[in-house]
């Protein structure tokens, strides 16, 4: 711990009376207690009651960090002496009150004089006097209070209103109504305070009125407002003006947080928003209903949701929200597939077809299935997929432009063209020149494990005419011999090739082959496959 504490609402200069205390600091510290010291130094002042106090206030915390700062406090009373006994304002009482004056700093009573002076005013009959009280105390502050007689004073004050004053459309007027769309007049009343009159008067120098405001609400939804001053002159003699004006709230209640009309895609309908509502009366009722109908669109319902709100007074306020509301329900998809697939196919076409929703769309495919796979048309409608030698899983995941989602899936069965209906057999019997012949080739069992590193081969088409595709499938990666023989034995074609481990595609060219019966071998390391094959040049 490094940090140092920190003071809590410190001020670095203040002021208290000579016989105050000076005031508490206090500091806290991220890592427990404060220990506070004071180093006070006292500058003298002109008197022995008046000086300064500066402080050095240290807070130390528990590992030793601490933080120092200064602080200097004016002590002493400057008003002077506290005199008491004195009424600011007399009627019609010339008699010497009994006044003292009271030394705080010193702890003494001190001595009290009086002048009085009679003064030259306008009251006709009547008499002012003033006198004033005034005491020092011990370090040579003074202080005065004034004190006003009045003598034979029967005349009342007179209560005033300026010309322009929004009094002046409410005395003596027939029209004491005010709405509260009058904006503008009902701010003027809002503000009316005891400044709005002045208060004239022959002998007293300042009378501030009484000023209250009376209000009364009534049953037939009626604010009535009583506006009074009361001037009164020291002889107790007085006068008043009051108006009344009657407030009706002719203003509807007023939505906080408006809502607007919306669209709702693929998501449950919201609840219904809470309205909040400012009202002059602050007492309204909101009364809430909802409608739902088919909306123009497939699966769309049309919600009007509709607010209504009252006060007091039964002025109201109508407000109506309409949600298109499109359920996720009114999207799907299909997946069309080809009428029949040959195991061990590439380039497979798979589209889709979409109903309802919003384009544009977007697409996600997945095949799941032994040895296959999406080779293009990924996130588009329509994909080319390889298909081995099982059936493929395809599923289909559609999102459209407001984000509803739709998912379909179907089963793809693959036909294995070289599945034997018949007992396995190693020999096919071909005709060439009218006589029989055999060719012998292995048997290939989709079921069977695999013998060798080479499996699955097939090709086609067979009879052939120019070109002899050939698929097979390797379980490493390595190098296989490719040989074109007749029946006697004859190499009439044969190279080496590089394959990958999976699926491979090997073309022969027949096209300068002669019109007959022939053997295709594939050597690899540890297997020897042979098929027949007739080529067949169409003229």
């Amino acid at each position: 711990d490094e940090t140092g504490p920190e003071f809590v609402n410190f001020n670095p200069v203040l002021s208290i009376g000579c016989d105050d205390n000076p005031p508490e600091i206090s500091a806290t510290d991220n890592c427990g207690d404060v220990l506070i010291t004071y180093a006070d130094t006292i500058l003298l002042g002109p008197c022995v009651y008046i000086y300064d106090l500066v402080r050095i206030i240290t807070a130390t915390d528990l590992c030793g960090n601490s933080t120092s700062r200064r602080q200097t406090i004016h002590v002493g009373n400057e008003d002077g002496p506290v005199i008491t006994g004195v009424s600011v304002d007399v009627c019609d009482d010339l008699s010497i009150p009994e006044v003292t004056a009271f030394d705080a700093c010193a702890d003494q009573f001190v001595t009290v004089t009086m002048h009085q002076d009679t003064l030259d005013s306008v009251c006709r009959d009547r008499l002012v006097i003033v006198r004033t009280w005034s005491a020092t105390d011990a370090c040579g502050q003074t202080s005065e209070v004034r004190q006003t007689i009045v003598m034979n004073d029967l005349t009342p004050p007179e209560i005033v209103v300026p010309s322009n004053s929004v009094i002046q459309f409410f005395m003596d007027q027939e029209n004491d109504t005010v709405y509260h769309s009058e904006i503008a007049i009902l701010a003027k009343l809002n503000a009316i305070d005891v400044d709005h009159v002045y208060v004239s008067d022959d002998c007293d120098e300042v009378i501030i009125p009484d000023f209250t405001v009376d209000t009364l609400f009534a049953e037939n939804c009626v604010e009535q407002r009583t506006y009074t001053w009361i001037a009164t002159d020291i002889c107790d003699n007085a006068d008043s003006l009051s108006f009344t004006v009657n407030i009706i709230d002719d203003v509807t209640p007023d939505f906080v947080d408006v809502i607007v009309d919306t669209m709702i895609f693929c998501a449950p309908l919201p609840p219904p928003t809470s309205m909040l509502m400012v009202d002059s009366l602050e007492n309204v009722t909101i009364i809430y209903s909802e409608t739902q109908e088919a909306g123009p669109g497939t699966g769309q319902i049309i919600v009007t949701r509709t607010w209504t709100a009252t006060d007091s007074c039964q002025n109201t306020t109508t407000y109506v929200q309409q949600i298109i509301w499109n359920q996720e329900s009114a999207m799907a998809c299909s997946i069309i597939l080809p009428e029949v697939v040959d195991c061990n196919s590439h380039e497979v076409l798979i589209r889709s077809e979409i109903r309802g929703g919003n384009s544009p769309f977007r697409y996600e495919w997945e095949v799941v299935g032994e040895k296959c796979f999406i080779q293009s048309g990924q996130n588009t409608p329509e994909i080319l997929i390889y298909v081995g030698w099982a059936d493929v899983t395809i599923t289909l995941t559609v999102t459209d432009t407001f984000g509803c989602v739709t998912v379909c899936e179907v089963t793809l069965e693959c036909h294995d063209i070289n599945a034997l209906s018949a007992p396995d057999s190693s020999a096919d019997t071909f005709l060439e020149n009218g006589e029989s012949q055999q060719i012998f080739h292995s048997t290939i069992d989709s079921n069977r494990e695999p013998i060798g590193n080479l499996d699955r081969l097939s090709f086609w088409p067979n009879p052939a005419d120019e070109v002899i595709h050939l698929i097979y499938e390797s379980e490493i990666d390595g190098f296989v011999n490719f040989i074109f023989t007749d029946f006697l034995g004859k190499v009439i074609q044969k190279e080496s090739m590089m394959v990958q481990k999976g699926s491979n595609v090997k073309q022969m060219d027949a096209s300068g082959l002669p019109n007959g019966s022939y053997l295709i071998q594939i050597q690899s390391e540890k297997s020897n496959y042979t098929q027949g094959v007739i080529i067949l040049h169409v003229d």
